[in-house]
């Protein structure tokens, strides 16, 4: 596959990552997928245009501290307030006020872009992995960049 080709895939599966219509098992394959054309990104890039790879991997680290953005502020407070509901204690006063109101067991806090993870704290400490994961694959790899740089 060529970069162009590349950008495309990292596009599609961009916009899953970030869509709260889709199942997350759909978000979490998306997040692996990311991360497996990573490598693929560094090769081609290395064939052909530098800073079109380099600029590929920034737009994916982008992607996952996006996402990162999304689960911090919306999702783990969700978990928060729906695992002291199970244990029948206090909501949590440092919770923003919607999530505390909206989390009557719902899949999504009804604001669009915003939904959380229906299955709970399996799939939301899956998920937070695999963008930990890519994360470091992408700025590993983006290092190497720096590298290649000094050497030309």
């Amino acid at each position: 596959l060529s970069l162009k080709h590349l950008s495309g895939i990292v596009y599609l599966y961009s916009k899953n990552v970030h869509d709260t219509d889709l199942a997350p098992g759909m978000q979490i394959m998306s997040c692996k997928i990311l991360i497996n054309i990573v490598d693929f990104i560094n090769k081609k890039s290395e064939k052909e245009a530098l800073y079109t790879g380099r600029d590929l991997l920034m737009r994916l680290l982008e992607v996952f501290i996006q996402k990162f953005e999304s689960v911090a502020k919306y999702q783990l407070p969700e978990l928060f307030v729906r695992c002291a509901r199970q244990i029948g204690t206090d909501v949590p006063t440092s919770l923003p006020p919607e999530t505390a109101e909206s989390s009557g067991g719902s899949t999504s806090s009804g604001k669009k872009g915003h939904g959380t993870l229906a299955g709970g704290i399996q799939e939301c400490r899956q998920l937070v992995g695999l963008l930990v994961r890519g994360v470091k694959a992408i700025t590993w790899v983006i290092n190497a960049y720096k590298l290649q740089q000094k050497h030309q």
